[in-house]
């Protein structure tokens, strides 16, 4: 009963806290340079033959959702996982592959990535990109500016000031932690940075630079 209650309120400490965290690591293989993995980082350039692969470490009572906007502005979910409140490792890690390799072709441009990880579901995101899909060309442009709001409203980088800016940069990740090796060599596997959020959403969007 004792290890019971302690569960319950570690629970609920979760829960009703304003924090919120999660690692991740976009790996590359350079076509040009297959034998050496790369951390791609926001303004990173790749080009077309590049691989990409993202993972994730978040926590069991967490949601966390991967989209991506392409250099023609066509957004598509491209991960998503909710929590799962039967689990009985709520409060453990969970380490998931959000895009296993893909390799890089089409025009030259921005390729976005968002990484939102959240205490409750987005279910305005989640339907407005159901309706997306599933909409003619037309009505997808004007749809598109609506997920690119909703994104902002959510995004706390998006309204605060530049000033800030040094005290929201992504910590690298302690070696030896998670999937790191003692050499700190990158591993398909590996997880780089870890995002931290207020107010129950961690939100990181990065920017690939598709020459």
């Amino acid at each position: 009963m004792f290890k019971y209650n302690i569960l319950l309120l570690l629970m609920f400490h979760l829960l009703f806290s304003s924090t919120i965290s999660f690692n991740y690591g976009i790996i590359g293989e350079m076509k040009n340079n297959a034998d050496v993995l790369v951390n791609l980082k926001d303004q990173t350039e790749i080009v077309n033959g590049d691989k990409i692969r993202i993972n994730l470490g978040i926590i069991n009572n967490t949601n966390i959702y991967i989209l991506y906007k392409d250099t023609e502005n066509v957004y598509t979910l491209l991960y998503e996982k909710t929590k799962n409140v039967n689990s009985e490792s709520l409060l453990d890690t969970a380490y998931v592959t959000a895009l296993p390799w893909s390799t890089l072709e089409g025009v030259p441009g921005n390729e976005t990535f968002y990484l939102i990880n959240t205490y409750t579901e987005l279910d305005n995101l989640t339907k407005l990109l159901n309706r997306y899909d599933s909409a003619p060309k037309k009505a997808r442009t004007k749809m598109a500016k609506k997920i690119e709001s909703l994104l902002n409203s959510i995004d706390p980088n998006a309204v605060e000031d530049l000033s800030s800016l040094t005290n929201r940069l992504d910590k690298p990740i302690v070696g030896g932690v998670a999937f790191r090796g003692d050499d700190d060599a990158l591993k398909p596997q590996s997880l780089i940075y870890e995002c931290s959020g207020s107010d129950g959403i961690a939100f990181k969007k990065i920017i690939l630079n598709h020459k």
